[in-house]
Order: C-alpha cells, then structure tokens, then sequence
C-alpha cells in the first residue's frame, strides 16, 4: 500500500501515519523486498516515519545477507533520501558494504545511481562510516554522470526569460558531485544553480517535493551551490514580466546572501 501511494506519486499522509503505526511493530513479518519497498517509499513521498525506519534498519542488520542488489540500493537511497538521522545501525559497521561489494557485478545502473547519492549522503552528514571500495565507487558516479537528461520546455522558458534580463544561462550543468543542473548563471562573480521542477518533482498536486527533488537540493546545497528553485506552479501562475520579477527577486536574494537555505515561496 505505501509502495503503490508513493509510486502513483498520491499524496495519502493519514493512510501513511496509520500504515507507519501498523507496520512498525510487525517488521519482522516482512521479506527483504518489503522491507526495502517500504522504506522507499516513505522517502519518496517525503513522508516522515522515524520509528519505522529505525524498525526496519534493525530488522535488516542481521538479514543483510537475504538483500539483493536492487533492495540494497532501495534502502541506502531511502535513508538517505529521509535523511534519518539514526542510521549508525545500518551503515556503521562493514556489514552492507560488504554485502554491495560480494554482489558487484550484478548491479544495474539505477542500483548504481542510488548507491551514488548515498555516497553523497555520508559525505554531507560527515559520517565515518564504512565506504563503497573505490573501484565500485568509481562505477556508481559514471552510471550517475550518464544518466543525461533533457531540458524541458519549461526550463527553456526560464532560460530565455534570463537571457532577456541580461544574463548568459547554461543549461544542463554538470557538477563535480555528478549531478546535471538545469541552468547556472554568474551573479557578481558566483555562479548560481537554478533548478525548474516541473510537476514530476512534487507528491502528487501537492507542493512537497519528492524525495528525490529534496535530496538534489539538499545535495546540491551542502556541496556549497546557491540554488534557487522554479517550481512549475509559480511559473506559471505568471505572466512574462511577472516571471522576470519572480527571477529577479529570486537572484537578488542569493546577492544578499539569502541563496542556498532551502527556502521556497509558497503561493
């Protein structure tokens, strides 16, 4: 039921809160692939569940060894995705790096870009924990790099609306982190990211980002970006000059030093 929520992208936080107090004492009840899909999909709809995260990473410690590849990479994108802060547990002791590193050869590339952005993760929370060996590090940030995207239409409409205020946009920028920015420009010698986030970046009808929107940002952020975020409900709400004010206001925010906080104007 959560997986299904979470992939039809329905944002249901009563079912969640009620499905989280249900499952959380019951986990041992779970496979792996339960275990990982649940996991998954509170991150992907952003939805808070710390007791059943904590459950599920306890009860996953000492079945590492039933975990496949796909169901590895769920759960470390998952915790990192939540950002749960209480996952000495899970990834403190060589247990599931060891686990990734016997089964290697079998991960497909979305296991590896997962496994990618939780390598971030322990980066920007500054954890000691164990590491993915650097040759398997080094195959989860080219699967991450070839994963190109395309600008959409909306993000070519911000772009020419820059142009028109003077500035030199590049699109689809990518950075040392492995990530690919929808447009960057140069204000007052600091180069600024700007992601557009189109319906798919947001639960549902809602204005929460998904996971992965927020762990972009997030990532993006402790990488030291000054981001500013279009998001697809705004923009269009405008007209042309009110979509040049909306950029303006927004720029001259990252000027004064307000860039990279993670705000974003809710209308």
């Amino acid at each position: 039921m959560a997986w299904a929520y979470a992939t039809a992208e329905h944002a249901a936080p009563k079912l969640l809160d009620a499905i989280a107090a249900e499952a959380a004492p019951r986990v041992r009840e779970f496979d792996p692939q339960a275990l990982a899909s649940t996991a998954w999909a509170y991150a992907t709809a952003q939805h808070a569940a710390p007791k059943l995260l904590d459950a599920i990473a306890a009860e996953a410690v000492p079945r590492g060894h039933e975990f496949n590849q796909l169901q590895l990479a769920n759960m470390a994108w998952a915790y990192a995705a939540a950002d749960h802060g209480s996952s000495d547990v899970l990834f403190g002791t060589d247990a599931f790096v060891a686990r990734c590193e016997a089964i290697e050869s079998t991960f497909p590339a979305e296991g590896l870009c997962q496994l990618h952005q939780w390598q971030l993760w322990l980066v920007e929370r500054g954890e000691a924990w164990p590491r993915l060996p650097p040759l398997l590090a080094e195959r989860c940030h080219a699967a991450f790099v070839a994963a190109e995207g395309r600008p959409s239409r909306l993000q070519r409409q911000v772009g020419a609306a820059l142009k028109a205020l003077g500035h030199e946009p590049r699109e689809e920028v990518r950075t040392p982190q492995g990530y690919s920015l929808d447009v960057v420009v140069c204000i007052e010698g600091r180069e600024v990211a700007i992601e557009v986030d189109g319906p798919s970046h947001f639960v549902g009808r809602t204005h929460t980002p998904t996971g992965a929107t927020a762990l972009k940002w997030r990532q993006l952020r402790a990488a030291g970006w000054a981001l500013v975020a279009v998001p697809y409900w705004q923009w269009n709400a405008l007209d042309v000059a009110g979509q040049r004010e909306f950029l303006l206001r927004e720029l001259a925010a990252v000027r004064l030093g307000g860039g990279g906080k993670g705000q974003m104007r809710r209308e």
